[in-house]
């Protein structure tokens, strides 16, 4: 063994040390995204540059064989483990599937089983033998077609990492942008050292791959321990602050913008273009009440430790509504307010959900009508309304006849299809501001704001005569129906403020059961009222199923 040799063996054995020693070092210290990776990496490339190192200090060609074919158990997984670091770094795992990464190591597992394999198929060496190159002996061989496989295999692999790191790159502030420079730069060596050693370039014989990867893996521990060292906590603070879903504004004491992020200006068109130093009340200037709400609040020394939370309506570019809350909290350093800051929270999926679930408790689960209890909160208001304007206002309270024999011939679903239809009807002949209620089973009740008695008599007419005439088909039964209606009306300007609206409805009920017991499928007006329990009590025992009806 000659000096050369020992010396580059030795050189070669401390190149193993230092990569492994800084595999150890990223594993159980670092805290950068792809120190795993990182770590593994130098682990893996430590043991192949180790059989280097007994190959060169190797002098038989059964030594050199042996220890090139020890490098070749780790060396083929070097390109596959390099893009996982790069998948790692940039945070790209969730991308990927796991057959992805079977598939990413398969090739090298057949480079390491054709080298080890070698003796007895040409695939990747072939004609094997000793060459000296001054003091060192060398293997030479002719490459097998898989060599060029693997070759391939690892360019692509090395420019598939810095695609990653280039677009990482792009996307992240400037900090982390150099640290993601530093890791293209790294990429880069292994490539130069894979052209040198296909185009046998190679001084004295000698691979350049292991000292390529201590100046790779040292620009790597340079950008993943300094730059994170240096840029943990302000990246932290970035990109909380620009990838946070919801909008920050930042304003000084005065109310002047001075930062944002960037989901502010996309939930606020209005602020894409806006410069820093506009006050508050440029920005919302078309919200006067929030601004000075805000304004007050923040200037208000008693609410030092009290945040502020509004609602906001704001229509965007594409005309569609939404819905904002904001919640302002006061900056302090010591004990000097130096600021505000606003955060926006887009709540509109929230607020149409609740729109929509109060819609439903207002609804009849039949027929869509508003239900009872809804209907006699608007009356309350109604009614309220008509006393302050001297009005006159129409009940038309009416049941369908002979409901149930629909229900025993046809069944309950026969009978909720009918009173669907009538609902339908109903609407056909009323006004938008008519309230309209299923009161229960097969009885409706209409409420006629500015309408005397001779014209809620002639609605009534109409929708009883629609009603008798509409013929509904089912499961190839024709089905006809009728109605018996009742009308009350009320006149505030002669008669004085409505005091008891259940007069009223019960007169309208009590008119409704003449025409019943006159033939039914007639109109009646105004019926003495009956003595008894209010409509609204009745409410309790009227049910809203038409499964449950006895009908008229």
């Amino acid at each position: 063994m000659s000096n050369q040799q020992v010396f580059l063996g030795g050189v070669l054995c401390a190149i193993t040390l230092v990569i492994f020693a800084m595999g150890l070092f990223a594993l159980a210290k670092l805290k950068t995204p792809g120190v795993r990776a990182f770590g593994y990496l130098c682990i893996v490339s430590s043991l192949y540059v180790a059989g280097y190192a007994m190959e060169i200090m190797s002098g038989t060609f059964a030594g050199i064989d042996f220890w090139s074919k020890f490098q070749y158990i780790f060396m083929p997984f070097i390109p596959a483990i390099w893009v996982i670091l790069s998948i790692e770094y940039c945070n790209l795992r969730n991308k990927y599937h796991q057959v992805f990464f079977s598939y990413l190591v398969l090739i090298p597992i057949i480079s390491s089983i054709l080298r080890i394999t070698s003796d007895w198929q040409p695939w990747y060496y072939r004609n094997m033998e000793l060459v000296s190159y001054g003091q060192f002996q060398v293997l030479h061989f002719d490459r097998g077609p898989w060599y060029y496989v693997q070759i391939i295999y690892s360019i692509l692999c090395i420019f598939y990492a810095l695609k990653n790191y280039f677009e990482f790159g792009e996307k992240v502030v400037a900090l982390m942008r150099r640290q993601a420079i530093v890791m293209m730069v790294a990429s880069i060596m292994p490539l130069i050292a894979i052209l040198i050693n296909t185009f046998e370039a190679k001084p004295s014989g000698i691979d350049v791959g292991p000292f390529a990867l201590l100046f790779d893996f040292s620009l790597f521990m340079y950008g993943m321990y300094y730059y994170n060292m240096l840029s943990l906590v302000p990246l932290a603070r970035e990109k909380v602050f620009d990838w946070i879903h919801d909008g920050v504004l930042v304003f000084d004491i005065n109310l002047r913008l001075i930062d944002m992020n960037m989901s502010a200006k996309t939930l606020f068109p209005r602020l894409m273009n806006l410069r820093f130093g506009l006050e508050l009340k440029e920005i919302f200037e078309d919200q006067k009440e929030l601004v000075d709400q805000i304004s007050d609040w923040s200037h208000d020394i008693s609410t030092a430790t009290q945040n502020l939370q509004l609602e906001m309506k704001e229509t965007l570019l594409d005309s569609t509504v939404h819905y904002f809350q904001l919640k302002l909290t006061k900056l302090f350093e010591g004990s000097i307010q130096i600021g505000t800051t606003l955060i926006i929270i887009d709540v509109t999926s929230t607020k149409l959900l609740l729109d929509q679930l109060v819609q439903l408790t207002r609804l009849d689960s039949v027929t869509g009508l508003m239900n009872r209890r809804y209907f006699f909160e608007r009356i309350e208001y109604e009614v309220e309304r008509a006393n302050r304007n001297k009005s006159i206002f129409s009940f038309i309270f009416f049941d369908l006849d002979n409901f149930k024999n629909i229900n025993d011939q046809h069944g309950h679903a026969a009978g909720d299809d009918m009173i669907v239809r009538v609902a339908e009807i109903c609407q056909k002949d009323l006004r938008s501001i008519d309230l309209f209620t299923r009161f229960g089973g097969d009885e409706f009740i209409i409420y006629l704001p500015d309408c005397d008695k001779k014209n809620a008599y002639d609605v009534a007419q109409r929708i009883r005569s629609s009603i008798e005439s509409e013929t509904m088909e089912y499961r190839g039964n024709r089905i006809n129906s009728s109605a018996s209606f009742g009308v009350a009306s009320y006149d505030v300007s002669t008669q004085g403020a409505c005091r008891d609206v259940n007069l009223i409805l019960r007169s309208a009920d009590e008119a409704m059961y003449i025409a019943k017991r006159n033939g039914k499928n007639l109109v009646k007006i105004d019926a003495l009222p009956l003595e008894g329990e209010s409509l609204f009590n009745r409410q309790s025992e009227t049910k809203d199923d038409s499964s449950d009806l006895d009908g008229r």
